[in-house]
Formats: structure tokens, sequence, C-alpha cells
């Protein structure tokens, strides 16, 4: 089931997204709910993206593993709510799928 906001802006999201994880900011940190031993910590970052004019922001999930490092595990562009309160010095240029 996709979680992002539009399933266009999605897969444009892709096309950036090592680049995205790179400037994104790490915003917390946990274990893993279902206490995999494997799995060290799950870790939440946020970046932005800027597709058709419009700002969006992204949930990147990695998950740390045992002996093997960082493993991206998922991202979700998201609404931003109040669009007019949301400042994104960093937002990365997507390219629109046409």
């Amino acid at each position: 089931m996709l979680k992002s906001v539009d399933k266009d802006v999605h897969l444009s999201a892709l096309m950036v997204l090592p680049r995205l994880i790179e400037i994104s900011v790490l915003s917390a940190s946990q274990q893993d709910r279902n206490n995999d031993y494997h799995i060290k910590e799950i870790q939440r970052f946020y970046g932005t993206i800027r597709y058709e004019n419009v700002i969006f922001p992204v949930k990147i999930t990695v998950k740390v593993i045992q002996n093997e490092g960082n493993k991206a595990y998922s991202y979700e562009v998201m609404k931003i709510e109040n669009p007019a309160e949301h400042e994104a010095p960093q937002d990365l240029p997507v390219p629109s799928g046409q």
C-alpha cells in the first residue's frame, strides 16, 4: 500500500532518493518494534523535494543492521498541512512525470 501523498510524486522522488538521503536530517532513532536482534535501531530522516513547484516533506526510514550497516528501508512523500509556514532551504527539485 502506497503511503505517499501521490503516486507520481512518489515515483519522481525515487529519481533523486540517493541525494535526498544525503541531505536529509536525522529526526529520531528507536528500537525495532518487533525486537529483531539483527536490527540495532530504526532511524527516521526528513528532507524535502520540490515537485511541480510544490514543496513536499519526505520521511525516510533506515534500518541499522548488525554487522551490515545502514539499509534504506522506505520513504514516504507527505503533504504539508500549512505550506505558508514551511521553510525548505534544501528542497531538492525533481522532474515531473510526463
